[in-house]
């Protein structure tokens, strides 16, 4: 089985020093990944975020959860990651997504595409990043983008590219992460209209069960070289049981008889929340857990007693 990694979503600060001290923060309570998302609500730019969150670290990988594709061309996606990888010394990882907030589209501008449109983008988007991290020129002609003997430069340090990871609660965006991705989000539905974020229904245990599975069809021979990544978002720590149940409830939306199985919370004892890990890395194949900042403090005791497994 996969090791563990533990990855850490930050979106924020008042300056650099804040952010800085709390790059260094995520580090040295253990954490193998800062993350951040992309949005047009109040946040950093993540690039520029990352760079500085490089400069301060050193043994902290910098990654995306995740850019909209619809964002950025693919050609300057890849050269922004190719630079945070020279810049941070090759700790660079790339998250992409196919966009699900409408807001960010509407205040923006930008179309918002069916999902059919925005899912064959994203596909190319990764390949063409894909080919612009390789040696030499690289074409490619796809319904979406045109790519014409494009040497991507600067080439990034680890080799051969970083880390790409697509995300997705649904057949065809699992099917696009099998086939394109380094590492597969198994990601709960998001509505993106208004409303609670995440579909709770699809936040149990047997919906996970059924991702893996989609995973698995799509890309049967590419299924034991991913990392599957799974995104916490409860971490309690002897809270009592129905207190938890009421937030996932609230929050979240998960049906109350599924809260302790569902793999996007982690509730119980230190050591109880270890044996959830480790059993259901052995249920499901998921080695990498990413949680938000507040859950950092609480998440850095479970990271302690997990080192090296």
């Amino acid at each position: 089985m996969r090791p563990f990694r533990f990855g850490l979503a930050m979106h924020s600060a008042a300056s650099r020093r804040e952010w800085t001290e709390r790059a260094q923060s995520v580090e040295s309570m253990g954490f193998d990944v800062l993350l951040i998302s992309d949005h047009f609500r109040d946040q950093l730019a993540p690039f520029s975020a990352l760079a500085c969150a490089a400069a301060a670290t050193t043994r902290l990988r910098l990654g995306t959860l995740v850019l909209d594709n619809d964002f950025r061309h693919p050609a300057i996606t890849a050269k922004e990651v190719a630079t945070l990888d020279v810049l941070s010394d090759g700790r660079a990882e790339v998250g992409l997504g196919a966009g699900w907030d409408v807001a960010d589209y509407d205040r923006s501008g930008i179309p918002f595409d069916p999902p059919a449109i925005r899912v064959g983008r994203l596909e190319e988007g990764a390949l063409i990043m894909r080919g612009l991290f390789g040696e030499g020129p690289f074409s490619f002609t796809g319904r979406h983008f045109q790519i014409h003997d494009l040497d991507g430069r600067p080439k990034p340090i680890q080799r051969p590219g970083p880390p790409i990871l697509v995300g997705g609660g649904r057949p065809r965006m699992l099917a696009v992460a099998a086939r394109v991705a380094d590492i597969v989000g198994v990601h709960v539905i998001l509505n993106g209209g208004g409303g609670r974020v995440q579909d709770g229904a699809s936040m149990t245990g047997s919906a996970t069960a059924q991702r893996i599975e989609w995973i698995r069809s799509a890309a049967p021979d590419r299924f034991a070289q991913l990392e599957l990544q799974v995104q916490v978002f409860i971490v309690a720590i002897d809270r009592p049981r129905d207190e938890v149940v009421q937030e996932a409830e609230v929050r979240l939306g998960i049906p109350a008889a599924e809260v302790f199985d569902s793999p996007h919370v982690l509730a119980g004892s230190t050591d109880g929340i270890v044996e959830q890990l480790l059993a259901r890395r052995e249920r499901y194949g998921l080695s990498y857990v990413t949680t938000n900042h507040a859950n950092g403090k609480p998440m850095a005791r479970v990271i302690a007693r997990l080192a090296g497994r």
